[in-house]
């Protein structure tokens, strides 16, 4: 009797299991970055992008990560953030999503600028410090020249994320 109770539920976790998959496999949600919509899909290849339908989880388990993170490790995780959103911001801007694109533009930005401001505020140095100014200083540079891949209207918070974090390095830099 037990046991045939065991089977049904495992089946029935397994049919819940496969409804789920199907409803997301699916489901067609429509999302909106700066003033423009955009459908999220889902497909399967090696990257899951902001447009994918379980990119939120991927964000939830990234913040989660950070929120219980050690500093020094959170800074790491934050420049490695850092890395990864610049390269789906070239991937979105390749599939013709500007206002996605812009998105993780700007968390790019972000996640760089944030890690940069825990050195500033630990006054951590060596190696981390180091590593920290020379992943600002490409994201810098790379993201002026991205920034010039989007039209004017869309470039405000990105130019201020940018010289924000000009402005970071330069404080940086000169201690």
């Amino acid at each position: 009797m037990k046991g045939s109770r065991l089977l049904f539920s495992g089946l029935a976790l397994i049919f819940g299991l496969f409804v789920v998959a199907m409803s997301l496999a699916s489901a067609n949600q429509v999302v909106s970055y700066g003033g423009s919509a955009s459908a999220k899909s889902f497909y399967l290849s090696g990257k899951i992008l902001p447009d994918h339908l379980v990119y939120p989880l991927v964000a939830i388990v990234d913040r989660v990560v950070l929120t219980i993170a050690p500093v020094q490790e959170k800074i790491q995780l934050q420049l490695a953030y850092c890395c990864i959103r610049l390269d789906y911001a070239r991937d979105l801007l390749a599939k013709g999503q500007s206002g996605m694109a812009m998105a993780a533009l700007t968390k790019s930005q972000k996640y760089c600028g944030l890690a940069a401001q825990q050195i500033l505020d630990h006054e951590i140095q060596g190696d981390l410090r180091r590593q920290v100014v020379d992943e600002l200083a490409q994201n810098i540079e790379q993201t002026q020249n991205l920034i010039f891949e989007f039209s004017p209207d869309q470039c405000g918070f990105a130019n201020q994320l940018h010289q924000h974090n000009q402005f970071l390095l330069d404080q940086l830099k000169a201690e």
